[in-house]
């Protein structure tokens, strides 16, 4: 299962993290791994690329997929980086709710 996280100070998101493997199909069919990538990597590419944003990024995919996503703390109130990872959320909300894929993603 996948396990994310957003980690919040003052009511605004500092970072957020991604543990576990959603191991909802075969490897190179897992319909939810392959989403929750997608989103994930889009909006990190979107902040650095599109705001030019440098984000601090930790990861292991070996040990159990962990993904960790720090912003710096000059960026973290702004509001177009803030948009990015609130839709984020969003998506992988909107994947925990399917009837179909919520035992595969958690969100806390």
């Amino acid at each position: 299962m996948i396990h994310a996280k957003f980690i919040k100070k003052n009511k605004v998101i500092v970072a957020f993290e991604l543990q576990g493997h959603a191991e909802s199909g075969d490897f190179g069919h897992d319909l939810v791994c392959a989403a929750v990538s997608a989103l994930t990597i889009n909006t990190v590419n979107s902040i650095e690329k599109l705001l030019k944003v440098k984000l601090t990024v930790f990861e292991d995919q070996l040990a159990g997929g962990f993904l960790k996503v720090e912003i710096p703390v000059s960026k973290v109130s702004d509001s177009k980086v803030q948009l990015l990872i609130a839709s984020l959320q969003l998506g992988l909300q909107s994947i925990a709710k399917e009837e179909n894929y919520r035992d595969y993603i958690t969100i806390g």
